[in-house]
């Protein structure tokens, strides 16, 4: 399905914009009227309209008499005076920042560089108030994928995430194991493998990634929007709740309908967020956008996986990965030749790739196969017919047979 452009939706930015001025002041402690005064009646829409209110060189002073000294509840406190001044230099610091990557010509960040430390804090203090609970580290999405969603919703260039590169923030804590040298010339080598690199993808696995995927978009999107369902009506862009349903809803549909494949769950899932980011690419907050993709996309969740023959379907789990090396991944029956001549067969009669581990000297342990192949035997008999009996491997084939 072919991604539409991004469309440039005002209401959206201000919306985004404004609520991170209102985060900027709150963070500074100012009173709630105060921060109203300044967005409603002063109508500053985001933290650079805040900064320019008043020059450099006077804001002390004309911070009190523009904005504090006419807001009644808060007149001839001193306090609220200083912190009215301390949210003016934050906001200082944000356009400096802003316009010192312009004018040096810097690259733009990166699109998963963490984020800065102070507008983690803001997003994080917004979401304990809102939902009244934390979470955990194995549920708090890496700081490189915050910054990745955060920055895609900001710019209006929301992509479909493989849950493979989704990690949390205990992930990353892991030691590496890696190495970095350098070469000269400003030139650096880096060895080793990436933290979450060996871990084995299962159908739990891939929902814990879901649900940290959720949980950052939730995280990353509590401004509010304006909803595209209902006319009048104002939504959070990220809601978690919806995102929270919808990982329930994926491993519910993959343990019955997937007959837990891990690679039918991965089609489903992607094509229902691929449909998402087109609806979140034409102005929709993500919260709205899944639900809706969702509802659009109800009858391929129904679909079982024994419909098809199994092929190569670009998956990153399956059907041919992790333990089956070797297998043609060709269509039902198709059997492996030596010298020209069969000697097993790589898929069962209904076409369920066989696995080639259970079948080998290495062994699969589980009953089931995590990996949704089939544990039957794959040798080709005497009589030119696979074998496929469950009661014993390759390695155990009767030699009568």
């Amino acid at each position: 399905m072919a991604l539409v452009p991004a469309v440039s939706n005002s209401a959206d930015k201000d919306a985004r914009e404004r609520h991170q001025l209102t985060n900027l002041m709150k963070s500074c402690k100012c009173h709630d009227d105060v921060i109203k005064f300044v967005v409603e009646d002063l109508e500053a829409v985001s933290v650079c309209d805040f900064h320019g209110l008043v020059p450099e060189a006077t804001f002390e002073t004309e911070l009190v008499e523009l904005i504090v000294s006419k807001v009644e509840s808060c007149k001839n406190k001193v306090l609220e005076y200083s912190r009215v001044r301390a949210a003016w230099r934050a906001a200082r610091a944000v356009v400096t920042k802003t316009e010192t990557r312009k004018g040096t010509n810097a690259s733009p960040e990166d699109l998963e560089e963490a984020l800065d430390e102070t507008l983690v804090g803001e997003l994080w203090t917004i979401w304990d108030a809102h939902h009244k609970f934390a979470l955990d580290m194995y549920n708090k999405p890496a700081d490189g994928l915050l910054g990745r969603v955060y920055r895609e919703i900001v710019r209006c260039q929301a992509t479909v995430i493989p849950i493979k590169k989704v990690q949390s923030l205990a992930a990353t804590a892991i030691p590496a194991g890696m190495q970095r040298r350098d070469l000269g010339n400003n030139i650096f080598l880096t060895i080793g493998e990436e933290p979450g690199a060996n871990t084995m993808m299962t159908i739990y696995v891939y929902y814990v990634g879901m649900r940290i995927l959720g949980n950052t978009y939730s995280v990353a999107g509590m401004h509010e929007v304006p909803s595209k369902l209902v006319d009048g009506k104002k939504v959070r862009f990220a809601q978690w709740h919806i995102n929270c349903q919808y990982a329930e809803h994926g491993l519910r549909k993959a343990l019955t309908v997937g007959e837990g494949r891990l690679s039918w769950l991965q089609e489903k899932d992607e094509l229902t967020r691929t449909k998402m980011i087109e609806l979140m690419r034409a102005g929709w907050a993500q919260g709205e956008a899944l639900s809706k993709a969702l509802t659009e996309l109800e009858l391929a969740w129904t679909v079982p996986p024994n419909i098809v023959p199994n092929r190569n379907t670009g998956s990153d789990f399956g059907p041919d990965s992790g333990g089956n090396e070797g297998s043609d991944g060709g269509g039902q029956g198709k059997k492996r030749k030596i010298n020209g001549k069969a000697t097993h067969v790589t898929h069962d009669a209904g076409g369920l790739a066989i696995c080639k581990a259970w079948n080998d000297n290495r062994g699969c342990k589980r009953k089931s196969c995590p990996h949704g192949r089939a544990h039957v035997c794959d040798m080709i008999k005497k009589n030119g017919q696979p074998c496929l009996s469950k009661q014993h491997c390759r390695m155990n084939h009767p030699a009568h047979l």
